[in-house]
């Protein structure tokens, strides 16, 4: 199943559990985003991954969304997962803390110091 919400698309692989988002999350694509990310947290249980290896973060109210996602998840009782998270990607969700509370796997193994291991060490801790 494919949504489409303007310049971004969202792929849902697995209904309430998995879903790619590709494209641009900037202010006039919050809403719907906000909208079907909300409603996966509500569809499933544990794990919501995200794969954003396509994702491109233009601005505050974009990276709002992770951020509100993530609290949202965890006021649910599961943990947000995003993975394949590009490197311009992940400066944007460090600076914002969501490495904090959770789990964020970058798309180059590389690009993760051992400071981002302990604190995904926590992340996966305080998720359990």
């Amino acid at each position: 199943m494919q949504i489409n919400a303007g310049k971004l698309e969202i792929d849902v692989i697995e209904p309430g559990m998995r879903l790619r988002l590709r494209g641009r999350l900037d202010a006039s694509t919050t809403t719907a985003t906000r909208a079907r990310l909300h409603q996966a947290i509500e569809d499933g249980a544990g794990d919501l991954e995200l794969h954003l290896g396509d994702l491109e973060i233009w601005d505050g109210p974009g990276l709002g969304v992770l951020v509100g996602v993530s609290r949202r998840a965890r006021q649910a009782g599961r943990s947000l997962v995003l993975t394949d998270v590009g490197p311009r990607e992940l400066r944007l969700l460090r600076v914002a803390r969501l490495t904090w509370g959770s789990a964020v796997h970058p798309a180059d193994p590389g690009q993760v110091t051992s400071r981002d291991h302990a604190r995904l060490r926590m992340a996966v801790a305080h998720s359990l």
